[in-house]
């Protein structure tokens, strides 16, 4: 194999605390030193670390540029976490290679399947065919009612479901090659070690450095309290790092012990490649990627939470220097990242198309025949993307908003169908729309009634004059024109009820006193929404509603940490919805909270969106 491969690796990258980041990360940069990498990652991922050796895009830029990277190799690195939701559904748009990140994948079924259309009947069938009999009652469990079992992903790891397009498999070690042939397929590489960038090691020699790979610190805190009773182990230092943090290579080259606790459902572990290259003494937990290192590579524990054991083993190997001194004997070379860059160079790329759909041009068609409204005007009919009550207030303080009656185009009735997946009638009773729909003189999109003209309802109506949001009409007033002479910049603050003890808690809703459609994905836990907020292209500033909490907010043309000091500026669609998605981070650390935290700071802090006074 000759020349640098350009190569686009679909994962996630740090701070997402997963298998699939860590993988990714350590994959990412193995093949970096030899090849061309772009990393491909989510929307709406938090950013990655700044001092990375390869470059980072999001799929909105892979989108925009896919002429540049449509020939380019491809390998998916998904997990069994929701940041590796948006690599399965990719694959079946763009296949390529596939190197899982976990053991089982069945977490991910259910979403990937109703993202990617094979929901239900492609689910049942293949839940048929690897359960039998037993379908029915799991399928009952899962979907019907919400139970989640961990021993089915181990019986059913979904592996044969979700990775069937791929172009080719590799098992990141021998554990992960038993995983995929008991899901009847069959790898094209199986390497002994995870990828892993080539790391000198650094460690002084004048103090022993213990280094506890592990998502918790009780490991490195249990061993501390047992050795610190004895003088000479007085002065080692006991440290822990995430398994998926983005210095681990540096930690590991540093530490003389290095005891991986944590990782049981993880096809490999990208940490013991790094530290089996430097022949640290290394102790692993019976991890099922631990199980094919040869006789003597390492202590192995009988289970992660075993700490007298563990505080045992490092006593000993720091007592005796010969036992260190035999890891050194047992170093091995690099990862697979050649083994893996062969593969890539070997597996022909099928063609595939990416690229953002084509946006319609804007129409310049005001039809409106006056931009101002009568200040005598108390009633008066609101069409298309009405703003919530509170803007409509401050916009319009003459009018009795609770008399204007409010009617829907049809490309807004077929928009917000599509978002809520619910019939255009019951919807648009449900928040609020008369029946009749209004023709605005665009295309009309098949919905459930046909439209008619303004003109047409007058003689029926108390409310003589019209005003259109997010559309134009061959009369009345134009709502855009109103905020943007307005000379003010109304704002919204934003909070949706949680109750953490409901089991029952709904996962999706619309506010009218806020005009948001809002879904909750407890796969991703993220949250999307879709504001009525009655301006076309307007601009928008989000910002979190406490300087305590910070978001990740992710738009049509934006990705953008928002907290006390900073805000995201949105643009709103030709039918005056704003739509983003956000999820909760960490305030100190930036990784992502877990869907009750989010829901708790969406409740408590909130949200405050800001119009853009012109």
């Amino acid at each position: 194999m000759t020349g640098r491969l350009p190569i686009l690796v679909f994962g996630s990258l740090p701070p997402f605390r997963s298998a699939a980041a860590a993988l990714g990360l350590s994959t990412a940069e193995a093949l970096a030193a030899d090849h061309d990498i772009t990393f491909v990652i989510d929307d709406l991922a938090p950013a990655p670390p700044a001092d990375l050796t390869f470059s980072v895009i999001r799929i909105r830029d892979l989108r925009a540029n896919w002429g540049t990277y449509e020939t380019h190799r491809r390998l998916y690195i998904p997990g069994a976490d929701g940041d590796s939701l948006f690599p399965l559904e990719l694959l079946r748009q763009a296949p390529g290679i596939v190197m899982p990140a976990t053991l089982s994948l069945f977490p991910l079924a259910e979403s990937t399947c109703r993202a990617t259309g094979l929901w239900p009947d492609a689910y049942w069938q293949w839940l048929k065919d690897s359960t039998g009999a037993h379908a029915k009652a799991l399928y009952a469990a899962r979907v019907h009612h919400r139970r989640e079992s961990l021993a089915q992903g181990t019986i059913t790891p979904a592996l044969d479901l979700l990775l069937a397009p791929a172009t080719a498999l590799v098992a990141a070690s021998p554990a992960m090659a038993r995983m995929m042939t008991a899901s009847s397929l069959t790898p094209s590489a199986v390497l002994d070690m995870a990828p892993a960038p080539q790391t000198p090691s650094t460690a002084k020699g004048d103090t022993s450095v213990i280094l506890y790979v592990t998502e918790e610190a009780a490991a490195a805190q249990t061993c501390r309290a047992s050795l610190s009773v004895f003088p000479a182990f007085e002065s080692v230092s006991h440290l822990s790092v995430h398994p998926a943090a983005r210095h681990l290579a540096a930690s590991i080259a540093e530490a003389d012990i290095v005891a991986f606790l944590d990782g049981h459902d993880h096809a490999s572990s990208p940490g013991l490649a790094v530290a089996a290259c430097m022949g640290k003494a290394i102790i692993t937990a019976r991890q099922p990627w631990a199980q094919h290192l040869p006789t003597g590579s390492h202590i192995a524990l009988p289970h992660g939470k075993a700490h007298d054991t563990l505080a045992t083993s490092v006593a000993a190997l720091l007592a005796q220097p010969g036992l260190m001194n035999h890891f050194v004997d047992h170093r091995t070379k690099a990862g697979g990242a050649a083994s893996l860059a062969q593969c890539l160079q070997d597996t022909e790329v099928p063609s595939a198309d990416l690229s953002a759909p084509r946006q319609k041009s804007v129409e310049n068609t005001d039809n409106s025949t006056t931009g101002t409204l009568a200040g005598s005007t108390r009633t008066a009919a609101l069409i298309g993307a009405v703003p919530p009550p509170a803007i409509l207030q401050e916009l319009l303080p003459q009018l009795d908003i609770n008399r204007c009656p409010r009617f829907c185009t049809p490309a807004l009735a077929s928009r917000l169908a599509d978002l809520t997946g619910e019939a255009p009638a019951s919807l648009l009773a449900r928040i609020g729309y008369e029946a009749p729909l209004i023709f605005d003189g665009k295309s009309t999109p098949a919905v459930h009634r046909t439209p008619v003209t303004f003109g047409s309802l007058k003689h029926g109506l108390k409310a003589k004059t019209a005003i259109s949001f997010g559309c134009s009409l061959d009369e009345g007033v134009d709502g855009d024109n109103l905020l943007d002479g307005a000379g003010i910049a109304p704002k919204l603050a934003l909070r949706i009820d949680y109750d953490e003890k409901d089991r029952n808690a709904p996962t999706q809703g619309f506010l009218p006193e806020y005009g948001l459609f809002w879904s909750h994905d407890t796969v991703r836990h993220a949250l999307q929404c879709v504001i009525v907020v009655g301006h076309r292209l307007g601009t928008f500033r989000l910002k979190a509603g406490a300087a305590d909490t910070c978001f990740m907010v992710a738009g049509h043309d934006c990705s953008t940490a928002v907290s006390g000091g900073t805000a995201a500026t949105l643009t709103s669609d030709q039918l005056g919805l704003l739509e983003f998605k956000l999820m909760a981070l960490d305030n100190s650390v930036g990784t992502p909270l877990a869907s009750e935290d989010l829901r708790k700071q969406l409740a408590q802090a909130g949200l405050l969106l800001e119009w853009s006074a012109v």
